[in-house]
């Protein structure tokens, strides 16, 4: 069972090799971002930090970010702070589920899906690297926990957050928001279809079948159109 739906996804994989490329590709860019400008930030800084134990806040866009450099050593709001091989093991974890959630059911999510999850992968293996390199105490950016160097200007309250925490957020956001629309659209639909056909009742697998009925027959005469003119 487990090997046929490998196989299953696999030749779906193969079939849209193009949009799993694509999406993959956007998860390693923003991945690459992240870890490149964690790096740019520490050189920057770290030396202020090592300095007076704190770096001064300094601005990025005005009136929206500004830099500093901190070191995170638990999750959101430094929650779990010294719990590194858990909460290493649990960034792991869902970099797996992640992955394979796409891999899995790539042919089946749409296109807003499949963006929010590659924002969520490449989230969550940013600070993958951050919290490994801190578990096994390497030296240098890694050797105090995850960097983190954002800090919103009108709202300095806010935990400092770097891009990993961004792609996580915003690919969360994407994955509500998208299926709460989806959600909107089908019942639309479905009412739709049980003011054309009342004597449906109830019964929600047939008002599906109809209102996939009438989205190919819409489209087959929009492509008919397309001819004609």
């Amino acid at each position: 069972m487990i090997k046929e739906k490998f196989s299953k996804a696999a030749k779906d994989i193969k079939d849209n090799w193009i949009e799993f490329t694509l999406t993959m590709f956007l998860a390693v860019v923003l991945f690459v971002i992240d870890i490149v400008s964690k790096h740019v930030a520490y050189n920057a800084m770290h030396a202020e930090y090592e300095a007076k134990g704190f770096v001064a806040l300094k601005t990025a866009v005005p009136y929206l970010f500004d830099v500093t450099l901190v070191f995170n050593n638990g999750a959101a709001w430094n929650m779990g702070a010294g719990l590194k091989p858990l909460l290493t093991g649990i960034s792991l974890i869902m970099a797996f589920v992640i992955f394979f959630v796409l891999f899995l059911y790539f042919k089946k999510l749409p296109r807003f899906a499949k963006i929010g999850i590659s924002l969520c992968l490449a989230g969550d293996v940013g600070n993958l690297i951050d919290r490994f390199g801190f578990l096994i105490e390497a030296e240098g950016i890694y050797n105090r926990g995850v960097v983190d160097f954002i800090v919103f200007d009108f709202w300095k309250s806010f935990p400092v957050f770097n891009i990993a925490d961004s792609c996580l957020v915003i690919g969360i956001i994407v994955l509500i928001v998208g299926y709460i629309v989806v959600s909107i659209i089908q019942a639309k639909k479905a009412n739709e279809v049980q003011q054309m056909h009342p004597e449906v009742g109830d019964n929600a697998d047939l008002k599906e079948k109809l209102a996939q009925k009438s989205a190919i027959k819409n489209e087959d005469s929009s492509q008919e159109g397309e001819k004609d003119e």
